[in-house]
């Protein structure tokens, strides 16, 4: 009996010790946690301190940054946030061309949450570093989340008599850029344009007018944004004016939008 108790003992001792390994803080960037794109979390940061969390992004698509502190009342510490994306790995460069998108519809701050988003379209692909700076003088819950906002529409189609059309709406209260992105049946880039959208306001792109498009006949498009999500909603009408047909595509996203944890 005392040696099986002893036995019993023993792997008891030595289960437990591989329960729960040591796991580094990543209040630095070289302790990063990865973070994949389109999803949500909640992290505990220490008073004055960090957090960074490593992601891939891809070079034209549209994403956006979000940090809140969802647990913070009226009456305790009011939430402070500062975000910053890194475009190397040693966290040394600012990405190039952050949009601060925190005032755009739906988002606003509120007394203790202390809201800060950044849009952002890469120019290069590869792995990009977020740090999230909690300045408040305690420590604080932030919800963090990592989302794409590109949208795509299937096919637009300009042989023969056709005309295609890319229509786009901005509904958000704040002008917002909209980089056109057309691509030929190959992936081959045809054609792209970047209007500015005023708040409320729309516009429309002509397939035509680009010559290499017209040489391919058809192809697919991509809008990318320095907005919320959402804001931006587009879509693509062929029209045969001659034998009087017409058909649309309407732009999707490759993400559904939700603050779930997931």
């Amino acid at each position: 009996m005392m040696n099986l108790r002893r036995t019993l003992v023993v792997v008891s001792i030595a289960l437990l010790a591989q329960v729960a390994p040591a796991w580094a803080v990543n209040n630095t960037c070289a302790n990063r946690e990865a973070m994949l794109v389109g999803s949500t979390d909640n992290w505990s940061i220490a008073a004055s301190s960090f957090a960074f969390f490593a992601t891939r992004l891809t070079a034209g698509r549209s994403y956006v940054f979000l940090a809140w502190t969802p647990f913070q009342d009226a009456s305790e510490t009011a939430g402070s946030v500062g975000l910053t994306l890194f475009s190397d790995t040693t966290c040394t460069t600012t990405a190039a061309g952050l949009a601060s998108v925190e005032g755009e519809e739906p988002w606003s701050n509120l007394a203790a949450a202390d809201i800060d988003a950044l849009g952002y379209i890469p120019t290069v692909t590869g792995q990009y570093v977020l740090r999230i700076q909690n300045f408040a003088l305690a420590a604080i819950s932030h919800r963090i989340l990592i989302f794409e906002t590109s949208t795509y529409s299937p096919w637009w189609f300009v042989g023969g008599t056709n005309q295609a059309f890319i229509t786009i709406s901005n509904r958000s209260n704040l002008a917002n850029q909209v980089v056109v992105t057309m691509n030929t049946a190959s992936g081959t880039q045809c054609g792209t344009v970047s209007p500015t959208i005023p708040a409320n306001g729309n516009t429309f792109v002509r397939v035509n007018d680009f010559a290499a498009c017209v040489t391919a006949g058809s192809g697919s498009a991509q809008l990318a944004f320095l907005g919320t999500p959402g804001t931006i909603q587009g879509n693509t009408t062929v029209i045969d004016s001659v034998l009087g047909v017409s058909f649309d595509e309407p732009f999707v996203p490759r993400m559904a939008w939700s603050f779930q944890e997931r």
